[in-house]
């Protein structure tokens, strides 16, 4: 359905969006547009993309006439004794599309407040991006892990000389009763970290702690104290990310010691394992920020 070039070279053309009267296209990234603007509107009509919780008009209608026709049929067939158990399948199906109705009013007053921090930041506001897009032009690991990968409630704008894009995003590992969702909210800044080595970094866990004792996998910083304590750091070029990781952006990962971040190809993403609150979303930014200016060694900037 979509076909890619990674970095910034080539058109990308990504998954189809869809908007609220059912109208359906593929986004295009133009490849002489850097940073690129992930804004798309319906060619048809001009309305924006359904966020992740939105439904079409004629779906609305469809699962409403559902529901009202398994609640009729249900209670119907109470009266034939031999139908019971279809009638008590048919009233569970009718009450619980309801109940999904309200779980998607909860999202989109989510995706509703988000879209006003956006406009508060002075940021363009997304409700729905597609995965495609985001790897093809920002290729980290994060986008490679799990399956049915979503982003959404992106927010694009610039802060000083720095062009960057908050989002939500989720994916799940496992399947069945194994299965796991992780949610969370990540920063990309897309020229952050322009002549910088390319870097994985995330906290320890206690099996990196077991193996870091048989095994140098890990790029070990002298002197790092909490850092080489709390965090994990792996990269192709050791020897330039010691000279990268100065004391300053040293002590100031291990005093925190929740970053995920990901350097490649002169971009930086930045997250920790957690979907924040939309107003904590502000302060992921301005966090970020101040990571990416030690990481270049300039002073913190003022938001």
């Amino acid at each position: 359905m979509f076909s890619s070039a990674p970095g910034r070279g080539g058109t990308v053309v990504a998954e189809r969006l869809c908007c609220s009267k059912g109208h359906r296209w593929e986004p295009v990234l133009p490849a002489d547009k850097w940073p690129p603007d992930f804004r798309s509107s319906c060619p048809v009509c001009g309305e924006a993309p359904l966020g992740p919780s939105d439904v079409t008009a004629t779906t609305g209608r469809v699962l409403t006439v559902l529901a009202v026709g398994c609640l009729v049929a249900g209670l119907a067939l109470l009266l034939v004794p031999p139908a019971l158990p279809g009638a008590i399948v048919l009233l569970i199906i009718a009450g619980l599309i309801p109940l999904a109705f309200i779980g998607l009013r909860v999202v989109r007053q989510r995706t509703k407040k988000m879209g006003q921090i956006a406009d508060a930041m002075g940021f363009a506001f997304m409700p729905n991006l597609t995965p495609s897009s985001v790897r093809a032009v920002a290729p980290f690991r994060l986008f490679k892990l799990g399956h049915s990968q979503k982003a959404y409630n992106a927010m694009q704008g610039r802060v000083g000389d720095r062009d960057l894009m908050l989002f939500e995003y989720s994916y799940t590992t496992g399947s069945g009763k194994s299965q796991h969702t992780t949610q969370l909210t990540a920063v990309v800044l897309f020229d952050g970290a322009a002549g910088a080595p390319d870097f994985q970094l995330a906290p320890k866990t206690f099996i990196d702690k077991v193996v870091g004792l048989f095994s140098h996998n890990s790029v070990e910083i002298e002197d790092a104290g909490e850092f080489s304590r709390r965090c994990k750091l792996i990269g192709p070029d050791a020897a330039a990310l010691r000279e990268t990781f100065r004391p300053e952006l040293v002590q100031h990962l291990g005093k925190d010691g929740r970053w995920f971040i990901e350097v490649a190809g002169g971009q930086m993403l930045a997250y920790r394992q957690i979907r924040l609150t939309p107003e904590k979303c502000p302060g992921l930014v301005t966090d970020a920020l101040e990571v990416r200016d030690l990481l270049r060694g300039a002073d913190r900037p003022s938001v």
